[in-house]
């Protein structure tokens, strides 16, 4: 039995399980959100105007040769134009659409887009990406969008200004693992397979540095 406090959500085969949303997205989402509910979170509440005009104005040549003035003239424009978390997330979606390549001038709008967004709400950023239904996640716009090293490396670096302090996520297959589906006839199907719920609980609650070392570097 499934508690008010853990929820299971099947998304493209995988199941990810939650702990409330400060496990998944860190301490901060509260405050930037204004709630701590993952499912409260708007996938496509974007001011679609003030992205039209700032799309335009962002993608525009900045007529510099130089990259320090290039990034300075991008940033400029993203100040001016104040967008919040929502409208920054539907120009980094037109960026990079799916199945379209993604230019070495794109790729760094891209990268100045993402550094301008307050590192509090970089878990809301990545769990709105991750889950608004469509097959990229924040891994697939910044390791295969993204193809230049240092602009990768730059990400990196500010992503990990609000990296989780503990818990982890954890992703699991659904037919067979998390319940019998497929080829497993021990069970009804669809039923969930005795304890996997309280593993999947203890996984998720486990501090990353004990179960990948490597985190703690």
């Amino acid at each position: 039995m499934l508690t008010n406090s853990l929820k299971i959500s099947i998304h493209k085969s995988l199941a990810v399980v939650v702990l409330g949303s400060a496990t998944l997205l860190g301490a901060d989402t509260k405050a930037a959100s204004g709630t701590n509910h993952c499912g409260d979170v708007g996938f496509s509440d974007y001011d679609s105007t003030n992205v039209d005009r700032f799309y335009r104005s962002y993608i525009a040549t900045t007529g510099q040769l130089i990259d320090s003035a290039r990034e300075r003239e991008l940033d400029a424009r993203l100040r001016a134009r104040r967008l919040k978390l929502q409208d920054k997330i539907e120009v980094l979606k037109r960026l990079s659409p799916p199945d379209d390549a993604t230019s070495p001038s794109k790729e760094i709008r891209m990268e100045r887009l993402i550094l301008s967004i307050d590192p509090k709400q970089l878990p809301l950023l990545k769990f709105t990406v991750d889950y608004d239904g469509d097959y990229k996640d924040m891994t697939e716009y910044v390791f295969h969008d993204i193809d230049n090293p240092p602009l990768q490396n730059s990400l990196i670096a500010h992503f990990a200004k609000n990296a989780a302090k503990q818990g982890i996520k954890v992703l699991s297959d659904v037919d067979d693992t998390l319940y019998a589906n497929l080829v497993d006839t021990r069970y009804p199907k669809k039923t969930l397979y005795p304890g996997v719920i309280t593993f999947y609980a203890a996984l998720a609650e486990e501090r990353a540095g004990v179960l990948c070392p490597e985190f703690q570097r």
